[in-house]
């Protein structure tokens, strides 16, 4: 059984927790994804530059009804993605190389499960911790749909990889993260349909903006 001083779960901001104050200590990190967390690898980071080519292909689009001579004439999908994420995945890269490089630091790339008070199996391995920091973040929620789990679908962690840039892309939910993916694709050259229950969009904005964006 392996035995820590500290036990982070998630190197998201998790990641940030370690400072010279832990030096000494006998510190893990569990983490089976990619380091950095939701925010930089499928989250607020790669969305907004996302966003910002989107921008750019409607200005293109809406310059000639301000009497500035522009065309559009698609994108290229490939390019905007692997741009992206050429800049994004090395980061995460090099943030694990860099813990798995300190002797003080043991990193786990499983999942932790808690089998008793500050014990844990992970990677099929036990583990014990004086001190545990639960940062795990978030995940999507699949909706309970009859016929979705049939159709092959993506959330806001898969769809920002896509191979092709979808011909028509149905999003199901009118929150922020659904509007800023509807934005991107249809910005982007994607026919774009939103199903949301309700009359409004936004549901926890303010009631003018929700009319508006609506």
């Amino acid at each position: 059984m392996a035995h820590h001083d500290l036990l982070i779960i998630g190197a998201g901001s998790g990641n940030s927790v370690i400072g010279p104050e832990h030096d000494g200590w006998d510190i893990a990190i569990a983490e089976p994804w990619l380091f950095g967390g939701t925010c930089m690898n499928r989250g607020c980071i790669p969305s907004k530059m996302l966003v910002h080519a989107a921008d750019l292909a409607m200005s293109a689009r809406l310059a000639p009804a301000l009497g500035v001579h522009t065309t559009f004439d698609g994108v290229d999908w490939p390019s905007i993605r692997d741009r992206i994420f050429g800049r994004i995945d090395p980061i995460a890269d090099a943030g694990l190389a860099y813990r798995h490089n300190l002797d003080n630091v043991t990193v786990y790339e499983s999942e932790a499960h808690f089998t008793g008070n500050r014990a844990f199996e992970i990677g099929g391995q036990s583990v014990t911790a004086d001190h545990v920091v639960l940062a795990a973040g978030a995940r999507s929620v699949v909706p309970e749909l009859h016929g979705l789990l049939d159709t092959p679908f993506h959330t806001s962690d898969t769809i920002m990889r896509v191979d092709t840039l979808p011909e028509h892309l149905v999003v199901l939910g009118g929150g922020f993260i659904a509007l800023e993916m509807a934005h991107v694709f249809h910005g982007l050259g994607s026919r774009v349909t939103i199903l949301h229950r309700g009359d409004l969009l936004l549901r926890r904005a303010d009631e003018d903006i929700r009319h508006r964006i609506t």
